[in-house]
């Protein structure tokens, strides 16, 4: 799973819209890679279809565009990027209300959810290892033998120490 995703990573590297779809996502890709591919794909349904919100015109410091299921939420029952990117999710509305809304289950996003033939109540979390940086870059050493290893200090090794 951590190759492709890796692939994956890699392939939207070159894409041209990365680094501005990049500045939309509030963490590293070495945070949790499998995340990141999430929100980036949310993030690029989400901006292909920002010509069809209703007051765009209006995106300033004061009034945010808000995803009505969040991608958070999105991310954690394993919703399809596309709904939480659909022009359907997305709305103009006031920065302090968005702050305020956050990730929270409002009527709004139960009102959404069913408009996309989502059913709250029936959806479970996705259980989803998270592929970090550490997981990424090496394997950690599991040896009995290795004084590097994670596992070397165990209690039934202290023999060893």
């Amino acid at each position: 799973m951590k190759d492709i995703l890796l692939q994956q990573y890699n392939l939207i590297k070159k894409e041209s819209d990365f680094k501005t779809i990049r500045k939309s996502i509030k963490f590293s890709y070495k945070t949790d890679l499998e995340k990141f591919l999430y929100y980036y794909n949310c993030w690029k349904y989400t901006n292909s279809n920002l010509h069809t919100v209703p007051d765009i015109d209006k995106r300033s410091f004061d009034f945010q565009l808000d995803h009505i299921i969040p991608i958070s939420l999105g991310y954690k029952y394993g919703i399809d990027p596309s709904i939480i990117g659909n022009s359907n999710n997305l709305r103009i509305i006031g920065r302090k209300y968005n702050t305020l809304k956050n990730n929270k289950v409002t009527d709004d996003v139960l009102s959404t959810l069913v408009s996309f033939g989502i059913d709250f109540n029936t959806i479970k979390v996705v259980d989803r290892e998270v592929y970090n940086n550490k997981s990424i870059s090496t394997r950690p050493d599991l040896s009995t033998e290795n004084k590097n290893s994670l596992l070397y200090y165990l209690p039934s090794n202290k023999s060893k120490v």
